[in-house]
C-alpha cells in the first residue's frame, strides 16, 4: 500500500509542478514589470511655488551667513562653495521675480528669472534653476542665486 501510495503522489507531484513553476514564473515577471515600472516613473515637475519656496530658504541661509546650510539648497556642495568664492559679498535685500517657467531642456525643472542688488549695491539678473534630484529632492542647481549672469 505504501509503494503505491507513494507512486500516486509521485505522479500528482509531476502533474502539478509544471502548473505550478508557470505560475512562479509568471509572479516573477508581474513583478519585475511593475518594479520597472514603478522606478521608471518620471519625476513629478517642480512647480513655481516650489520654486518660490527654495528660493526663500536660499535667501533666509544668506541673509543670516549660513553658507552651509545654503550650499546643502543645491546638488553640488562643491559646485556652491566654488560659486561663493567668485560673489563680491552677500545680498543684503531679496530678489525680485521677474519670470517663472518650466525649465527646457532640464526634465522636471523650473526657472525663476531674479533681480537685484548684492551686498555692494551691484545689480545682478540671475537664473535660479531648480529641479528634482535622483533621489526627488528639490535641489537648485546654484543656490548661490545672485551670483551667475543670466
Amino acid at each position: 500500500m505504501t509503494i503505491r501510495r507513494n507512486i500516486l503522489l509521485s505522479l500528482d507531484f509531476q502533474r502539478f509542478t509544471p502548473r505550478l513553476a508557470a505560475v512562479v514564473v509568471l509572479g516573477l515577471v508581474v513583478a519585475a514589470l511593475v518594479i520597472k515600472t514603478t522606478a521608471m516613473a518620471p519625476a513629478r515637475p517642480v512647480s513655481g511655488i516650489e520654486a518660490r519656496i527654495l528660493l526663500d530658504r536660499a535667501v533666509a541661509h544668506a541673509a543670516a551667513g549660513n553658507l552651509d546650510a545654503l550650499c546643502r539648497l543645491g546638488g553640488s556642495v562643491n559646485a556652491c562653495r566654488d560659486s561663493l568664492g567668485l560673489t563680491n559679498s552677500l545680498p543684503v535685500t531679496p530678489p525680485s521675480i521677474v519670470d517663472s517657467y518650466p525649465a527646457a531642456g532640464l526634465q522636471n525643472g523650473h526657472v525663476l528669472v531674479l533681480e537685484g542688488d548684492d551686498g555692494l549695491g551691484n545689480r545682478y539678473r540671475t537664473k535660479f534653476v531648480v529641479y528634482r534630484s535622483g533621489s526627488s529632492r528639490i535641489v537648485a542647481a546654484n543656490p548661490v542665486f545672485w551670483s551667475a549672469t543670466e
